[in-house]
This record gives structure tokens, sequence and C-alpha cells, in this order.
């Protein structure tokens, strides 16, 4: 059994793959923590699948899960998780714009503090435009309106949590409201969540598969999950 499970979902990222990967296995090696990362191939149409499988041959800490048909990101998370054998299971983003340190943060911070169950980042500055920056901070405030805790940036990675705790929670988003499901569900029974500061770096490869309008989306999510319709 790994200490730490990380599952990082792909889709359309083969430009960008490779020294996500690398950089993550460094640094958990370079800090001697027993790891496994699975690696989900979110239904990509471009070369991803081809460096998964050059990265899984030469380290067998990797592990490579397939989904044909790109659901969501939530459904890439969800298969990558069931999976996990760790202790302590999470996921990241797959495009490089996450620290490997900031994982190994919110590891150090859930062994420090044995009563907390979930550890999540939190952005030091939040990256985008004033509009997305505008509407990520209504987001914050809706959610903490609607479920009376007030949990600063909702959807920023990493997430780990304890095994236990992911099990409790049977996930079910298959699109970007995942990271609001966990967090209310960990909310609805009471699972103690810590956080630690996180950078966001700019990508250096690829673009982003996320448009403003998913921001948009997120509220209305969140609100049809208050009232029961989700």
């Amino acid at each position: 059994m790994p200490e730490i499970s990380i599952t990082m979902p792909i889709y359309n990222e083969g430009k960008t793959i490779l020294k996500t990967v690398d950089d993550l296995v460094i640094e958990l090696q370079k800090n001697k923590i027993d790891y496994e990362i699975i690696i989900v191939n979110n239904g990509s149409k471009d070369n991803t699948d081809k460096y998964i499988k050059q990265l899984i041959k030469k380290n067998r800490r990797l592990k490579r899960v397939y989904v044909k048909i790109n659901q969501g990101y939530g459904w890439g998370i969800i298969n990558g998780l069931r999976t996990a054998k760790g202790k302590f299971i999470g996921y990241i983003d797959g495009d490089g714009q996450i620290r490997p340190e900031d994982v190994i943060s919110c590891l150090n911070y859930l062994r420090k503090h044995p009563k907390v169950e979930l550890c999540k980042g939190q952005r030091k500055e939040k990256h985008g435009t004033i509009q997305r920056k505008i509407v990520s901070h209504i987001f914050d405030i809706i959610f903490t309106s609607l479920f009376f805790k007030y949990i600063k940036d909702i959807n920023a990675k990493p997430k780990v949590m304890k095994k236990e705790t992911y099990e409790l929670l049977n996930l079910k988003s298959k699109e970007w409201f995942i990271d609001s499901e966990i967090l209310i569900k960990c909310i609805k029974n009471k699972v103690k969540i810590g956080s630690v500061e996180v950078k966001v770096l700019n990508r250096y490869e690829g673009k982003s598969n996320v448009k403003t309008r998913i921001i948009f989306d997120f509220i209305i999510d969140i609100i049809k999950y208050r009232l029961g319709l989700i």
C-alpha cells in the first residue's frame, strides 16, 4: 500500500504530460514518499495516450486508466480515484499548473493534523481575467450562503484526503461540479477540512480546456444541489 495515490486526469495534454508527470515524480522521490500516480486518459483525441504508455513503461509506480469517451472532468477523476490504493488519495490537474511541492504540503498537513481528513489548496493569487476572478469570488459567496460554511477557493487543487474519507463521500459528479460535491459532502458528514496556501503556475504549453461559461455552470449546479434537484 503506497502512502499516497495521486490521480491526474488528462485531456489532450500531449504537449505537457511528460514534464508534468516527471516533475511530480521527482518531488515525491526527493521527499522519499511511497507513492503511486494514476494517469487517466480522459478521452483524449491527441497523442496523449502514446506519452502515457511511455511513462508507465519506465516507472512501475505509474498506472494508466483509459476512459474511451470524455464524459467530463469529474468522470476522469472518479475513474482514477476508484483504483487508488494509498493511505491518502487525491488529485491534481494534468496541465502543469499545480506545483508538485503543493501536493507534498497537503500530505504533510494531513500527517501533522491526524484529526483533519481532507486538505485542499488555497490559491495565493488567482489567475485569469478580471471577469473570471469576480465570478469565482461570487461563487465562494454563494457556496457560503447556501451551506453555511465559508470555504475559500472551492475549486483549488491539490485535494488530498484519507482513503476512508473518499469511500464515505460516494462521488457522482461527472462534470466540473465534483470539487463542490466533495466539499458539500464533507460538510454534511462533518469531515474536518484543512488548507494550505498554493501558487498556480502559468501553462508552459497547450491551452486550457476551462471556459468562463463553466464557472457560471458551477453556480447553477450548486443552487440545484442545494434544492435537491441533482
